[in-house]
Order: structure tokens, then C-alpha cells, then sequence
């Protein structure tokens, strides 16, 4: 069940629409993108309960929904942007995620705990050198990720729930996990008391200021990301 909900940074009640989307799902009403008045965040309109965002509003099947309309209704735009993220890869180490290079500057080992870790992409590639642990909400995901990484702390849930070791941490990575979630301040703070003093957050999250999102406006990735999976904060 969706319902409005306040600026989830600053909890102000005072917030203007940006633009509005009429849902894909078959349910009535739209998606609505936000700015608050106050603090001048931009989130998405609504909030979902916990269990939709597990199961109705799930990564893959959500995120292969909007792929496949996406090359239907705008083949050109999508072909573009494949063969673009295929030129930025090469030269890359292979399996090794963007965020992962970033952090490697900066630490070379220790623990590392991935927020929103999906299906383990970025552990996969860092349990080379760390001792990782991964959470997400979507138990499947999950039981992918298991599959792929025996033996590492996986957890099913959402993060602000999860009991995290204080002051464990030496890198905890947020990549393309913030936009999604319902609380992102909550998901910071769970971050911060994980970390050791001195160690690494390291976030990747879509970019409102940047040039494509003004480019691109209300058909921007950065927002249907938000809407398509996991009704969240952008």
C-alpha cells in the first residue's frame, strides 16, 4: 500500500512536485517526483510498505520491465546508452564494479559491508581482498548472492533493521542502494555506527544536478530507477 510521505531528510511537510508518472503496474494513481521546500532534497512522492518493496516492487523483475519498455518505445535512446556503458568498461578489470575501483584508492583490505547488495556483484569482486558482508531486502537476491558467495554474512532485510556490530567496519559501500531506500537518513546513520573511526562510506546514487538529467527530464534513468524498483529517495 502506497501513502505520501514527507521529505524523508528533513521530515519537512512542505514539498512541490516535480512531475508525475501514471503507474505501469496496473494500479491507479502515478508516481511522483518531489522536491522539499525546506531542504531541497528530491525523493519520490510515495511510501511503500516494507513487504511490496520485497516482493511486488522487486530489483530484477521490475528493473527487466522498464529494460524491455525502455528498447520498445525508445530503441535508439536504449541502444545508445548499452553501447555507452560497454565503451566505459572496456579496459576494466573484468567483474570489478566502479565503486569498487573508487574504494580500493583509498583501502586495500579488511571488512567491507555492502547496503542494498543485490545478487553480490560488488562482493564477488571485493571478497578478493576483503571479508565481506552483504544485505538486501529481497530474499532471491539474496539466495543468488549465497549461491555465488558460500560462506559470507548475507542478510535478508532492510537495512535500518539489521543488528550491525558497532565500530566494525573498515569500508561500508551504499552503490545504487540510497535512491531505493525508504529512509535514507536512518540507512546513513546505520552506516556511520558500523563504521570504524577513520574507515570508508563509499556511495554511488544518480546525480540530479547533472547534465543528463536535464537533458533527459522527467524520462531521466536516475528517476524511473526510483519509481521502477524500490519507491525511494533520489
Amino acid at each position: 500500500m502506497e501513502t505520501a510521505r514527507d521529505c524523508p531528510l528533513c521530515g519537512s511537510t512542505a514539498n512541490r512536485c516535480l512531475f508525475e508518472e501514471p503507474r505501469r503496474d496496473g494500479e491507479p494513481g502515478c508516481w511522483t517526483i518531489r522536491r522539499c521546500d525546506s531542504c531541497g532534497f528530491v525523493f519520490l512522492g510515495e511510501r511503500v510498505a516494507a513487504a511490496d518493496l520485497a516482493e511486488r516492487f522487486e530489483w530484477r523483475g521490475s528493473y527487466a520491465a522498464e529494460a524491455a519498455r525502455r528498447r520498445r518505445e525508445m530503441p535508439a535512446t536504449a541502444w545508445l546508452s548499452r553501447t555507452l556503458r560497454r565503451l566505459k568498461g572496456a579496459g576494466r578489470p573484468e567483474g570489478e564494479p566502479r565503486l569498487l575501483r573508487v574504494v580500493l584508492r583509498h583501502a586495500s583490505g579488511g571488512r567491507l559491508c555492502d547496503f542494498g547488495c543485490g545478487e553480490g556483484r560488488l562482493l564477488r569482486a571485493a571478497a578478493r581482498r576483503f571479508e565481506v558482508t552483504g544485505i538486501d531486502i529481497s530474499a532471491p537476491q539474496i539466495a543468488v548472492a549465497r549461491a555465488n558467495l558460500p560462506g559470507a554474512a548475507l542478510l535478508v532485510g532492510p537495512v535500518t533493521t539489521q543488528a550491525l556490530p558497532r565500530d566494525h567496519y573498515d569500508v561500508v559501500t551504499l552503490e545504487c542502494y540510497l535512491e531505493h531506500e525508504q529512509e535514507p537518513l536512518r540507512a546513513l546513520q546505520a552506516a556511520l555506527k558500523a563504521l570504524r573511526r577513520g574507515g570508508l562510506l563509499a556511495i554511488k546514487v544518480p546525480n540530479y544536478a547533472s547534465w543528463l538529467r536535464r537533458l533527459r527530464g522527467r524520462r531521466w534513468c536516475g528517476g524511473w530507477a526510483s519509481r521502477a524498483s524500490s519507491p525511494g529517495a533520489g
